[in-house]
């Protein structure tokens, strides 16, 4: 009954691509974007191809056309030699788009890979504190997406039980928990 659709290139939010899932009955209004920042010089590093004002131009366009659509995003900070300025400009980016879920991570170093080999590798105190900050403007930005929803009727998809509530989220993947006196399932 309901498809929802992840981990998603910015550079997929195509015009046909909207036209498409907007006219898709079965598609839910809410993607997940495969960002990892908001910052261009760090999505070069990342050899991300796309730049951040690129990726702002095709969610701006994907919100005029469903704008119930609801976005959750990868963000990754403290990539080597991002500075203050870069992270502040990612999240600057996170606030002007508004997103329902991050999942936050802290750049962590891999073997084998070019990054592993940057100079400019951030510490981990610093890591920790910018991880922080980007949980807490998720924490912010989903609390004040949800604050807009109180008292609106929605459509919810039960999928557990547990201590007399029923656990489900909406169609935009809003998680949401409800009573009711009769049994759901």
């Amino acid at each position: 009954e309901r498809l929802r659709l992840g981990s998603l290139d910015p550079n997929c939010l195509n015009e046909k691509f909207i036209q498409t899932i907007r006219n898709e009955e079965k598609m839910m209004p809410h993607l997940h974007l495969s960002l990892q920042s908001g910052c261009s010089r760090i999505l070069k590093l990342m050899n991300r191809p796309y730049t951040a004002e690129e990726a702002e131009s095709r969610i701006a366009k994907l919100k005029e056309t469903i704008p119930e659509v609801m976005l959750s995003a990868d963000i990754i900070s403290s990539f080597p030699t991002e500075t203050e300025e870069d992270f502040e400009t990612t999240l600057a980016f996170l606030k002007r788009i508004g997103f329902l879920h991050i999942h936050a991570f802290s750049y962590s170093r891999r073997p084998g890979t070019p990054a592993a080999e940057m100079s400019g590798q951030i510490d981990e105190q610093e890591k920790k504190r910018r991880n922080a900050k980007l949980i807490s403007l998720a924490s912010e930005m989903k609390s004040q997406l949800l604050s807009e929803k109180l008292g609106k009727k929605c459509k919810v998809l039960i999928e557990s039980q547990k201590n007399g509530f029923y656990y489900g989220h909406t169609e935009d993947y809003a998680e949401i928990a409800v009573t009711s006196e009769e049994p759901l399932f």
